[in-house]
């Protein structure tokens, strides 16, 4: 018939429109097959999706065959999780259409290991950003050799890796231009021993080359020199985490260092060293958490923490040992002021017993001479 028309003759916002009222991905897809028109349609309809895969796209390699070659382009993160039988088909299909992926988050099984390695090699010119994951059943086969094999990434600038031997982390040297590290070690287990073993690394030596590391978290290693009086500061770091670490040094005073968390870290012998390390950032130091129970404050290091710490704005801490009596609350309040606090820059501060949370609050609130409110937010854990 003359004059007929077709749905092809539609312009991109009607066709949009079709697109937005077929619900599920299959039928956009189907309908997408039908005409190279429509494909560039859909490209155009689906230029927000797909930044992260397969994240909330659990669809088949048939189907990623038609979507990366149309919206690869839209690709910033690609996702491969170990629960899932990851066919080398779509890694091929990544590195040849995701033109501006930056980022990778791998969950390792035995079967995806050895495709590993070659599918880095392939977009290590690409990377910003790697999260190597692992499942702990397999985590003896699988990271003896992967830290070592991983190449070199000139744009790599956040790394996160878990289970890692001790040794390796000297292959860390290689990605000198990091910004941000998160590693775990491998613990060793001893037997007729109950307890793993805590391999040691000085970490302050490892990463002092590194001059745009701003944030490095470590869990599972002993933190020691031999060399107390040559270690040098990581000139460039502004974050440190342990978490799960023996500390047995005094820390180096990190000139830019503003973030501190030290969680579950084992440190008998050295409870001194690491307040003599906090106070020895007092400069810069606007955020700390301090989470270890059996390490406890009384009246005199607390308030010796907020003297030497003037900048800072928030405080999570174990304070079995400090007592909230009216005049030490008046103290507190009085370093605060001193410290330039007031109502629009407060000090939050979190402590971990309910009933001294209760007694720190009947102080604050009852005793309006304090004007603890302008200077204090405080909570409980």
């Amino acid at each position: 018939m003359e004059g007929q028309r077709e749905i092809t003759d539609l312009p991109v916002e009607v066709l949009d429109l079709i697109y937005k009222f077929l619900r599920l991905e299959p039928d956009k897809l189907n309908l997408a097959q039908t005409n190279r028109y429509l494909r560039q349609v859909f490209a155009f309809h689906s230029r927000h999706d797909f930044k992260i895969i397969p994240k909330g796209h659990f669809l088949p390699l048939d189907t990623w065959r038609i979507v990366l070659p149309l919206c690869g382009s839209n690709v910033y993160e690609f996702r491969e999780c170990i629960y899932e039988a990851s066919s080398p088909e779509l890694k091929e299909l990544v590195v040849l259409h995701c033109p501006n992926l930056e980022r990778i988050n791998l969950r390792i099984s035995s079967e995806s290991v050895d495709s590993v390695i070659p599918f880095l090699w392939k977009i290590k010119d690409k990377l910003r950003s790697v999260h190597l994951g692992y499942a702990s059943d397999y985590s003896t086969k699988i990271y003896p050799k992967l830290l070592k094999d991983i190449p070199e990434m000139s744009l790599l600038r956040v790394l996160r890796i878990e289970n890692i031997s001790i040794d390796e982390v000297f292959h860390f040297q290689k990605f000198i231009n990091l910004e941000e590290l998160d590693f775990t070690v491998r613990k060793a287990f001893v037997p007729k021993i109950p307890m793993p073993s805590y391999p040691t690394a000085n970490i302050f030596s490892i990463f002092e080359p590194f001059k745009k590391l701003r944030s490095l978290s470590v869990l599972g290693v002993t933190v020691a020199s031999e060399d107390t009086d040559s270690i040098n500061p990581i000139l460039t770091l502004e974050e440190l985490k342990l978490v799960d670490c023996y500390i047995t040094m005094d820390f180096p005073t990190c000139p830019k260092l503003k973030s501190m968390t030290l969680m579950q870290n084992r440190m008998y012998d050295s409870e001194g060293s690491v307040r003599r390390s906090i106070l020895n950032q007092g400069e810069t130091l606007e955020r700390l958490v301090f989470n270890r129970p059996y390490t406890q404050y009384d009246n005199q290091g607390f308030l010796e923490l907020l003297r030497g710490c003037r900048r800072l704005r928030y405080l999570k801490l174990a304070v079995g040992d400090v007592k909230f009596y009216l005049h030490v609350v008046r103290e507190i309040v009085d370093i605060l002021r001193k410290n330039g606090l007031d109502a629009n820059d407060p000090l939050e501060l979190t402590v971990d017993q309910n009933y001294k949370f209760k007694c720190l609050r009947h102080w604050v609130s009852s005793k309006d001479s304090l004007k603890a409110k302008r200077r204090l937010i405080f909570k409980t854990w």
